[in-house]
């Protein structure tokens, strides 16, 4: 008979299990799994485990309402605050939404959590998103210190982000911030329109390897006598969603073209085969679309700055576009080139006159004026952030000259119980005239706007892959009337991918064989689950 585990480390180790299972997904009926049972027990026999009841309906709900008052407590101490935002539909056609808030912290490190992800059953009108929204918004009190709300292109969520800024004076300075990653898929799919004959034969080819198990064999037997240092490949189909799928298809078969047309000749052509003209098409598809894909993965981390690399980034694309061109021999890859380059003109074409981008540019210690190509631009955005800067310390300056009064009123009324002897007025008849003098000169805030911005502009650049959140925090003191304009410009992120992130876990929440959980139970699993930091 094993003596039972004291309260406190059962409380401890029920509090792991939940854990375990909102960061891993697992079932809440582990608890009844046999095996499971067993295996605890040989671990340690001290320790009873918690009923399902006990884990769902009372364990998950109180850590569910820790975790929330701990995010309260983040949210109230960011000075700076963006959203990001989407939907989703699972494969029970039940409708989720999602918002995640990202901000940097007083000690300069990138945070982010998630606020929201809710099963949806309103219609997806402007007016509906709207009024989600700002609930969502009002519940975490982020009313004064929201700067952004990064959405995709639809038009529901776009007009409800224009409503929300019309609606309220409070909101009227909230930048809507159109994702990056979703603004190239729109350049590329369109694009990609140009090679839809060479895709569509590609695709054949790979349908038919997909469906025929003999034909699958026989390509992963050739590879193995082509190539037998090499591990055997299996070609890649692509997803209409996902644009970079069309690529990842066509490296592949670029990859197994020798096996592949074996393959294919060996089974008597079951499908038509690739010319050479158009092989060489595909290799040079590949080379122009492989930039693109790079720019995508680096826009859509979570936890860097991103915003402050859109101007650049979309730059580097056309440069990259002007490199590749010359070297381009096929009529079809000739054509997506240019096709690329009008859609990157057409909607990236006066990112550097965004007023918000522009200055997250400039604040980040890795570009600043390298970051323009036009001497416009640059100067727009510097002037700007100089005026802001001018406003910062003509107000504090008001403050401090009232406050100042104020004390100067009192020390009159008490002056005559003050000593004549005391050692104040003895260091009056000293420095008096010299403190007056300085106490009543006023400081020009334009003049110190202009010199604080310029010291800025003239430090060396930091390297590209250093991080310029750690340049700040080393800044701190030295600009103090920049930090506030860095924490709100440097803390948007470039993409909605945060949100998209939440449904593809949610998505391993709600499988095929777990299709009933309520919708409380998914949003505190949800909650838990990417902040599951926050579980003691």
């Amino acid at each position: 008979m094993h003596r039972p585990a004291s309260v406190a480390r059962q409380k401890r180790l029920n509090t792991l299990l939940l854990k375990m299972i909102v960061r891993d997904f697992q079932p809440f009926s582990i608890v009844e799994d046999e095996g499971f049972k067993e295996f605890v027990h040989a671990l340690d026999p001290s320790y009873v485990l918690p009923t399902r009841h006990l884990l769902s309906k009372e364990l998950l709900v109180s850590k569910y309402q820790q975790a929330i008052d701990s995010v309260r407590r983040v949210m109230s101490n960011a000075e700076a605050v963006s959203l990001t935002t989407d939907s989703w539909t699972s494969i029970c056609t039940e409708n989720y939404i999602a918002v995640t808030a990202h901000y940097i912290t007083t000690d300069f490190h990138f945070g982010s959590c998630l606020l929201e992800c809710i099963r949806y059953t309103d219609r997806h009108t402007a007016d509906n998103l709207c009024t989600e929204l700002r609930r969502v918004i009002g519940y975490w009190e982020l009313e004064t210190k929201l700067v952004a709300i990064v959405t995709d292109n639809a038009a529901n969520i776009s007009a409800a982000v224009g409503q929300l800024q019309q609606s309220d004076s409070a909101f009227q300075g909230v930048e809507h911030v159109r994702c990056f990653a979703h603004t190239l898929n729109l350049v590329v799919q369109q694009a990609v329109q140009t090679i839809n004959d060479l895709k569509t034969k590609v695709k054949k080819v790979v349908a038919y390897f997909h469906q025929s198990t003999v034909a699958a064999a026989k390509l992963e037997e050739l590879q193995e006598q082509m190539r037998p240092n090499q591990q055997p490949l299996k070609l890649k189909n692509d997803v209409v969603t996902r644009w970079n799928s069309t690529l990842h298809m066509c490296e592949r078969i670029c990859e197994v073209q020798e096996p592949l047309n074996a393959t294919i000749a060996v089974l008597m052509n079951p499908v038509e085969c690739l010319t050479t003209e158009e092989w060489q098409a595909l290799r040079e598809i590949t080379v122009i679309l492989k930039p693109f894909d790079a720019v995508t993965m680096e826009v859509s981390a979570e936890m860097s700055v991103t915003a402050s690399k859109i101007i650049m980034l979309s730059r580097g694309l056309v440069t990259a576009c002007h490199k590749i061109q010359p070297s381009l021999t096929n009529d079809v890859s000739k054509a997506l080139t240019t096709k690329l380059l009008e859609g990157m003109q057409k909607r990236f074409g006066g990112l550097e006159s965004n007023k918000l981008l522009a200055r997250a540019t400039f604040l980040d210690p890795r570009f600043k004026k390298k970051g323009f190509v036009t001497e416009s631009g640059y100067n727009s955005v510097k002037e700007n952030i100089t005026a802001a800067i001018s406003n910062q310390l003509a107000t504090s300056s008001s403050e401090a000259s009232s406050s100042e009064a104020r004390e100067d009123g009192e020390t009159e009324s008490h002056r005559t119980e003050i000593p004549q002897s005391s050692v104040s007025d003895v260091e009056d008849l000293i420095w008096g005239e010299f403190d007056r003098t300085v106490a009543v000169e006023v400081l020009n805030p334009q003049a110190s706007a202009m010199s604080l911005v310029r010291q800025f502009v003239e430090e060396p650049n930091i390297g590209r892959r250093d991080d310029p959140l750690a340049w700040w925090r080393a800044r701190v003191q030295v600009y103090r009337e920049l930090v506030p304009l860095a924490r709100k410009s440097l803390c948007i992120v470039a993409t909605s991918v945060p949100s998209e992130r939440i449904f593809s876990k949610t998505g391993q929440l709600i499988s095929a064989k777990r299709n009933r959980l309520a919708a409380k139970t998914i949003k505190m699993v949800m909650f838990l689950h990417v902040n599951y930091k926050d579980i003691q």
